[in-house]
């Protein structure tokens, strides 16, 4: 049986999203340093550092009976699972706490809701399933090829 009690989810990373920032991330230093702009050149390099940092420390953590939502120091967030009732896909491009468009919208409480890809949704929704049973979810399961 799987140890519940701290669980860790990394954040899918949907080319939609990493494909678009790095390219255009690339386009606009490669134009700054031709013309000689060093200090936009240091801006755009900053903003890549603060898209990385937000690449690698996006995850979703179970917690005994809840889930750790945490997106670089912009979001940490702590639900209660079992205030979560309902699951649904969604591609909303809506800023999220998620790095793919391929997204899962947790809803919680009577009117809350928070848009995440985890990278493993399977295990992800089964092992919230096995804390809080009465998740209603809506997503279809495509197997890979």
């Amino acid at each position: 049986m799987v140890d519940l009690k701290t669980k860790k989810y990394n954040s899918a990373i949907g080319p939609e999203l990493s494909i678009s920032i790095s390219g255009l991330s690339i386009v606009v230093s490669i134009l700054l340093i031709s013309k000689g702009g060093w200090g936009g050149f240091a801006i755009v390099a900053l903003i890549g550092a603060f898209f990385l940092h937000l690449f690698l420390t996006t995850y979703y953590q179970i917690i005994g009976d809840q889930i750790r939502i945490k997106s670089g120091f912009i979001v940490d967030k702590t639900i209660p699972i079992r205030s979560i009732t309902r699951i649904v896909e969604t591609r909303n491009p809506l800023s999220a706490p998620a790095l793919s468009l391929n997204r899962l919208e947790l809803k919680y409480n009577r009117y809350d809701s928070i848009m995440i890809s985890p990278k493993d949704r399977i295990n992800f929704i089964a092992d919230l399933l096995k804390i809080s049973e009465h998740i209603h979810v809506q997503v279809s399961y495509t197997p890979k090829h």
